[in-house]
């Protein structure tokens, strides 16, 4: 989670990324805070470098960021329950958390369990995908990103 200090850091740096466009104002930067605080300054920040990439323009509302935050929750799930069911999973990332939780023996996971490994599952994976999101940087951005933290 972000605190507020590391939120002020964000805004530093995508305010810093585009001097010569207008400000966010105090609404814009409230409404930021709301949709991004339940994620890490890194991710938050290497969503910002990514969409440095596709636009030459500010982010002007929290979706531009968060579209690149990772996937949804609930195709992450979705991975979960087809290990669990034993279907054929193709994403590198899900199989790499599978594997690092126990692969085949959460299989034997019980009901009631179900929910703090679902949570886990998805945290992980997250953390899995902002690193590589973070190594296919370019160098520059991660020189950017790196001041940053």
């Amino acid at each position: 989670k972000m605190t507020k200090e590391e939120f002020s850091k964000l805004i530093n740096l995508i305010e810093k990324s585009y001097p010569k466009q207008k400000e966010l104002n105090n609404t814009q930067k409230g409404v930021f805070f709301m949709a991004l605080k339940t994620y890490s300054l890194e991710a938050c920040a290497t969503a910002f470098l990514t969409h440095t990439q596709e636009s030459e323009w500010k982010p002007q509302a929290p979706v531009l960021l968060l579209k690149h935050l990772n996937h949804s929750n609930i195709q992450i799930e979705k991975h979960l329950k087809d290990f669990l069911q034993r279907k054929d999973v193709k994403d590198p990332i899900a199989i790499r958390v599978y594997q690092m939780l126990g692969g085949l023996s959460l299989n034997k996971t019980l009901e009631k369990d179900y929910e703090r490994l679902r949570d886990k599952f998805v945290e992980m994976y997250r953390n899995e995908k902002i690193k590589e999101d973070f190594s296919n940087l370019p160098i520059t951005a991660k020189k950017k990103l790196i001041e940053l933290v």
